[in-house]
């Protein structure tokens, strides 16, 4: 292996291409490693074969973890990404021998005299990197996550957060929010971690022992506080193992279930590449497509790769995360040019279980006991709905009427449109039954409910109670529902 400072910065630039979920072609490694090799002062690299070799190099040098796959690019063949098998490997995660640990310890105690000098600002990366990994006498656990080092501007606050966890101190962080706030906390620090291209600090917040990840390039200034400091009590181990990245969650803290549906273009990355390590497939559909589950914390990350396949996948449950995931792709449209009214997003988003509508959604059944025929109603639900049902605690089932789905829900006459009754109200299609189907489990499963009554109900503002509108495709829109009153069950 060629051992100089030319090929070091190239495999550096190489080890976190390769650690990618989607690779990198040669021509993108080759960039970037010309990128970093002018910043370095460095000659550039002129030939593909070099890229080539060095990859090569590597999985000699560190064997059958550092194994390299090619993946052809769907659209065009001609096209070929390379990333490691395993991709929670790193050049810089390989274990050193006790003896190269001594060496190491030795050097960097002679480096370290030399800190604060300007030319040698280096060495307090290096000392952090090395002292983590060596630990000391006393046997104290790892307290810092590395990746790889960008540079931005949270790296100045590595050194003074290392040394404050490793000597137990309570800091004050001056926080600047990304609505351009200026808050002040108190926390007691636990964990430095990189996410990407950013650092985050796990602190719990003195006020209320909240455990948080606050980004190293929202602190502002860090000082000491004089509260007496108290040691984590929560596993961070099972902290990063519940969540994607390291900031810090919103709207759930403990994991929630995750339902999605995913084309054959998204398979393809997401079979090689899960987006966390609970991903499983639930079901696979007659066109093709899979349902897939996952258990995770809510986090920034988490939703910056489910935004990241964009039509691709599509988030069914809960609903919450749904309508998220709708709201940032409608903003992204709203920067190309479409109008789209945020306001209204919410109304015009169906739930997860009309967006699994079913291929022949009203049934002629027989009725289990006396044989007769019935109009019966095909709806997909989520498993705990429909245990919910059977078990007598929902007495209910409510559907939101979309433009999507409302043929399915009320009359409309020879152009279209509702049919209303006296009161102006949309008047329900009446069913006998339904036949409710899972579509978050392996295995469908059904029941036959009877229906006893059914209404629709128009949605008001709770402050001035005006029904509540919105437009879809440049026409009004009245936010409605239709209610049906559930009688007896019959699990088929």
């Amino acid at each position: 292996m060629p051992a100089n400072k030319c090929y070091s910065t190239r495999e550096q630039v190489l080890d976190e291409l390769l650690r990618k979920e989607c690779g990198a072609t040669v021509n993108e490694m080759m960039e970037r490693c010309n990128n970093a090799l002018r910043e370095a002062g460095f000659k550039e690299v002129s030939a593909q074969n070099t890229i080539l070799n060095d990859m090569e190099n590597i999985e000699n040098r560190y064997g059958d973890d550092a194994k390299i796959e090619k993946l052809r690019d769907p659209l065009d063949r001609r096209i070929v990404y390379y990333r490691y098998i395993n991709r929670d490997f790193s050049v810089y995660k390989v274990e050193l021998t006790m003896t190269e640990a001594q060496c190491l310890r030795s050097a960097m105690d002679v480096l370290s005299r030399f800190q604060g000098l300007p030319q040698n600002s280096w060495i307090t990366e290096m000392d952090i990197r090395m002292s983590n990994f060596l630990k000391n006498e006393t046997g104290r656990r790892q307290i810092v996550g590395f990746d790889t080092i960008p540079n931005y501007s949270g790296n100045k606050h590595l050194k003074p957060l290392f040394e404050a966890i490793v000597k137990q101190q309570t800091l004050t962080l001056d926080c600047v929010l990304m609505n351009g706030r200026e808050l002040l906390f108190d926390v007691w620090p636990y964990f430095i971690k990189q996410s990407g291209h950013s650092w985050f600090l796990i602190a719990a917040n003195v006020k209320n022992g909240q455990l948080d990840g606050y980004g190293l390039d929202g602190i502002k200034a860090i000082r000491e506080c004089g509260i007496p400091y108290q040691p984590c009590s929560t596993d961070l181990e099972k902290y990063f193992d519940e969540r994607v990245g390291a900031s810090s969650s919103w709207t759930y803290r403990e994991p929630v279930t995750i339902t999605l549906v995913a084309n054959a273009e998204a398979q393809k990355f997401l079979m090689a590449s899960p987006i966390h390590h609970t991903q499983k497939v639930i079901r696979t559909l007659d066109n093709g497509d899979v349902i897939l589950q996952i258990h995770v914390v809510y986090t920034r990350e988490l939703l910056d790769k489910l935004c990241r396949f964009g039509g691709d996948i599509t988030v069914l449950s809960p609903v919450d995360m749904r309508h998220t995931v709708a709201r940032c792709h409608a903003e992204a449209l709203r920067h190309y040019g479409y109008n789209v009214d945020l306001d209204s997003l919410d109304d015009i988003v169906t739930d997860g279980a009309d967006a699994m509508a079913m291929d022949n959604p009203v049934l002629e059944l027989p009725h289990p006991v006396t044989g007769k025929t019935m109009k019966v109603l095909n709806l997909a639900i989520e498993k705990q709905e429909l245990d919910r049902i059977l078990s007598g605690e929902k007495t209910q089932e409510c559907r939101e009427i979309h433009p999507s789905t409302m043929m399915r829900y009320i009359e409309t006459d020879e152009d279209d449109f509702e049919r209303e009754d006296s009161n102006g109200s949309s008047i329900p299609i009446i069913y006998d039954a339904i036949q409710f189907v899972t579509f978050d489990t392996p295995e469908p499963e059904s029941a036959l409910v009877e229906i006893k009554d059914t209404w629709t109900q128009m949605f008001t503002n709770k402050d001035n109670g005006e029904v509540i509108t919105y437009q879809y495709q440049k026409t009004d829109w009245i936010a409605e529902q239709v209610i049906y009153e559930l009688g007896e069950k019959y699990r088929m």
